[in-house]
């Protein structure tokens, strides 16, 4: 007997104190959990950052606080040590770039953490940037320095103690390739399992381009995700709560998620998402966007997952969740369980604020400054347009597709027979005019260029003069008093520079990169744009309403501004719209005399000369530009304004007004998607989830669900296990007032619910 106690003694000892605790009542056995989050730290050690042009370079494109990022971390994690959390959940993204020194840098500040809590379970999974990257460098020089980035392997063994290599955990190991291979299960105490799920992709057997690479995206792939329910059974067999952490989303958090930055969630997130659910997996713990939000889904079956997102500690508001699971254990009910979640934002770090000389003491503030700038809302939106979300292919199709029958009879298509449909058709006087662009520009060099010598132009500082010799339908450059002469005929005009400009032109639309990158221009521009002034005068431009809606959705619990609401209203149902489109089609002109200069003319052939006229080519040559010599050199050469020659606001029509709605529509549109997130589920930075009951009679489970806060919806699902092993499934939701108590019929049952003070559920069983 007394070794029976012993024995006993040192069992007790061993279970975490927070694992559970005996209530007055010997019947109930409380459960408690406290489980710190922190996200996408992406640590530069001190001694992998310098200042110089390339880590400059850098921030510039990616708003993250890498000079500040070890210093946030540390604030992170003094932040953690004073909570004593049982758990510490790290969805990925640790790293810069995967710089395998950067994870042995984390790695010993782990260590450090874990000597502090001793009992407190460190968990990491790793994130797109974190394995097989290769821009992975050390910036602390003066330029930038490749170096080796983590394999899969070396992640596990840099971070063993922290999930890995652990006899009690459960490891993933696929049959083929190395897909998923992070992924693990672990018990960190008594009631609670842990799935920490690898859905990046790195690996020859995951990524697009069959490589050993990372890539932005995640998978979980058929086998993985057959492992993990497996772990889910398991872990529900033993009567545990069950919960997972990755790094990309599983559901979306704000509408748009899906169609702008599915990147941002796995490929299957449907799929996956709804077998989680079904397997008993209620909450998900992820990363990536850099964003607060709870989002939730419901599957088919009427089971919930929520994915818990958390924001980057390394741009704002720099957060650490925090997540207090509570329960208790009836006789006759398997678990009555809240999940508390609030946030706390990392405010005092030991870095220089550049601006001040002084210790940054208001980090909030410091990274709203820091976190986004124009740039970064430019590059937002030409990944828009790369993304698809405006047809570039479409918004062209006037120009690749258009014909024409000139009046002269020729046939045409393209971007020439687009033109050639502004182009006039009969002059001032009625008389009818060719509106073949050849003869057009022909027609303009005789009307703008002199027409004798004595009237030409003087060229390369007086040394030659150009007119155009009606008798011999020709320019002509005459040098040396007319003794050397250089001449463009109508018909070198016309196959040498006309001809080719079209062709050219053709091609570059048919360039998807190029049109894309154009566009991107136009849309760049786009973000100094005033769309609304308020009544005190105040003016708002396209990049503060991206700034604002962006930073909103990335700090958790967004609101909206009557400056916000305004301009979201314009661009869906006002006159905003027709702003855009004058602003668009001006940019348009404008980027389009760009385009030009990617046009070459073979100079060359266009030119001709008698004998003394050799020595002067070469210097007229080089003065156009070359050979080849960029058209829009040309133009400006001989003074030619190309879009007041068509007319000038002909062009307008270029622009449709379909596109122009579909810009207005989509910065609209994703304005109210950044701030009302994804329509479905919590939607807040923090939140209390539900209570979640089970009741066993035999072969008959009783499920009741119901969501703290504003709704008021009981959800009671019936579970009924037959003896042939066939499953019949009955659910129902009832809309309750002040008090839950009574008994609901659902299919064939009557169940009773009985509660206790603030409307929270007690018990439920099902009625004899």
């Amino acid at each position: 007997m007394l070794s029976f106690l012993l024995a006993f003694a040192m069992l007790f000892q061993l279970v975490p104190a927070p694992a559970f605790a005996q209530s007055n009542d010997i019947n109930i056995r409380n459960v408690e959990i406290k489980i710190a989050v922190i996200s996408d730290l992406h640590v530069v050690p001190p001694y992998m950052w310098g200042d110089n042009p390339d880590s400059v370079a850098a921030v510039a494109s990616d708003r993250k606080m890498f000079a500040e990022s070890a210093a946030i971390f540390d604030a992170a994690i003094a932040n953690i040590i004073e909570q004593a959390p049982d758990v510490v959940l790290i969805p990925g993204d640790l790293t810069k770039d995967g710089e395998y020194e950067a994870h042995l840098y984390l790695a010993e500040k782990f260590a450090e953490l874990q000597e502090a809590l001793p009992y407190t379970n460190i968990y990491v999974i790793n994130g797109n940037h974190d394995i097989n990257n290769p821009h992975a460098y050390d910036y602390s020089g003066s330029v930038r320095v490749p170096v080796h980035s983590a394999t899969p392997e070396e992640f596990r063994e840099i971070y063993t103690g922290f999930g890995y290599g652990d006899l009690d955990t459960e490891y993933f190991v696929p049959s083929f390739g190395q897909a998923g291979s992070n992924s693990y299960a672990a018990r960190p105490v008594d009631g609670f399992t842990v799935i920490a799920i690898d859905a990046a992709k790195y690996s020859y057997d995951a990524t697009r381009s069959g490589l050993d690479r990372q890539e932005t995206g995640g998978n979980i792939s058929e086998e993985l995700l057959a492992w993990v329910l497996e772990q889910a059974q398991e872990a529900k067999e033993r009567g545990d709560t069950v919960m997972a952490f990755m790094h990309h989303g599983l559901v979306p958090h704000f509408s748009l998620e899906p169609v702008l930055l599915a990147d941002y969630l796995v490929d299957n997130y449907i799929e996956a998402s709804e077998a989680l659910a079904d397997a008993g997996i209620r909450y998900v713990f992820t990363g990536h966007m850099h964003a607060q939000n709870i989002a939730s889904m419901t599957s088919a079956a009427g089971n919930i997952l929520y994915d818990i997102e958390t924001g980057s500690l390394v741009t704002y508001p720099c957060p650490i969740r925090y997540v207090v699971f509570t329960g208790k254990t009836y006789p006759n009910l398997e678990m009555e369980l809240t999940v508390d979640i609030s946030t706390t934002l990392v405010k005092e770090i030991d870095f220089i604020d550049p601006a001040t000389g002084e210790n940054i003491t208001d980090l909030t503030q410091y990274s709203y400054d820091n976190s986004i700038d124009k740039e970064t809302i430019s590059g937002l939106v030409i990944d828009v347009v790369a993304g698809g979300f405006i047809d570039v292919n479409s918004l062209f199709g006037s120009l690749l597709n258009a014909e024409i029958i000139t009046t002269g009879g020729a046939y045409h298509t393209g971007s020439r027979a687009m033109f050639e449909s502004l182009l006039p058709t009969e002059d001032a006087d009625g008389n009818p005019v060719s509106n073949d662009f050849g003869d057009f520009m022909i027609a303009m060099m005789r009307e703008m260029l002199p027409t004798t010598q004595s009237t030409g132009m003087s060229v390369s500082d007086g040394l030659a003069t150009v007119w155009y010799e009606l008798n011999n339908s020709r320019i002509r450059v005459a040098a040396l008093g007319g003794i050397g002469n250089l001449y463009i005929t109508d018909a070198n005009l016309r196959t040498h520079m006309v001809n080719p400009t079209f062709a050219q032109l053709d091609a570059l639309i048919a360039d998807e990169a190029y049109t894309n990158a154009l566009i991107g221009r136009i849309l760049s521009a786009f973000v100094d744009m005033t769309l609304y002034t308020d009544n005190d005068g105040n003016e708002y431009t396209f990049f503060d309403l991206g700034k604002y809606v962006f930073l909103e959705h990335l700090g958790g619990d967004a609101v909206s501004r009557p400056w916000v609401d305004a301009i979201v209203h314009g661009l869906l149902f006002g006159d905003i719209s027709s702003e855009i489109g004058a602003f668009l089609t001006d940019r348009f002109m404008y980027e389009l005399g760009g385009v030009f200069d990617d046009i070459m003319i073979n100079t060359g052939s266009m030119i001709t000369n008698d004998l003394l006229g050799a020595l002067l080519k070469s210097t007229f040559v080089n003065a156009l530009g070359g050979n080849p010599a960029p058209l829009g050199n040309i133009l400006d050469m001989f003074g030619i304004d190309f879009i007041a020659m068509v007319g000038g606001g002909a062009l307008d029509g270029i622009l449709s007004d379909d596109m122009i709605s579909g810009v207005s529509d989509m910065v609209g549109a994703l304005a109210v998607s950044f701030i009302e997130g994804s329509g479905a589920g919590v939607g807040d930075n923090n939140a209390t989830l539900f209570w979640e009951f089970k009741v066993v009679n035999r072969t008959t489970s009783a499920y009741v669900t119901k969501l703290n806060g504003n709704k008021n919806d009981l959800t009671i699902t019936i579970i009924d296990e037959m003896s042939d092993g066939s499953v019949n499934t009955y659910r129902k939701t009832f809309s309750i007032n002040n008090n839950a108590a009574g008994t609901y019929k659902v299919g064939p049952y009557s169940v009773y619910v009985d509660t206790k003070g603030n409307d929270q559920i007690r018990a439920c069983h099902i009625v004899e």
